[in-house]
């Protein structure tokens, strides 16, 4: 993603904005770049903005998540970014996510 919007997205179960990776087979790996951009005002019961479950996620340059909501109730979810099990993502210098 190289600037851009993803917005106002809903999720019952996962990822308003977007989901990466797999949470029912552990070799699936994506990659996914943002450089530049917002993810801003998604909602899922886990990661609001990104569910991430495996693979690669790189935010750089004036990336920004904002805005996103987690609706679960019943367990940890993540309303900006929520990062399923022992996964790892990346964030460069001015990267902000709130």
């Amino acid at each position: 993603m190289s600037g851009g919007l993803i917005n106002d997205n809903r999720a019952v179960i996962l990822g308003g904005g977007i989901i990466l990776g797999s949470v029912t087979n552990s070799n699936v790996q994506t990659e996914f770049l943002m450089s530049g951009g917002e993810i801003r005002n998604n909602e899922a019961g886990k990661g609001g903005g990104v569910f991430f479950s495996g693979g690669i996620f790189t935010m750089s340059n004036d990336a920004l998540i904002s805005g996103n909501v987690s609706t679960a109730d019943d367990y940890p979810g993540g309303g900006g970014i929520h990062i399923d099990g022992e996964k790892g993502a990346n964030a460069d210098n001015d990267r902000r996510c709130y």
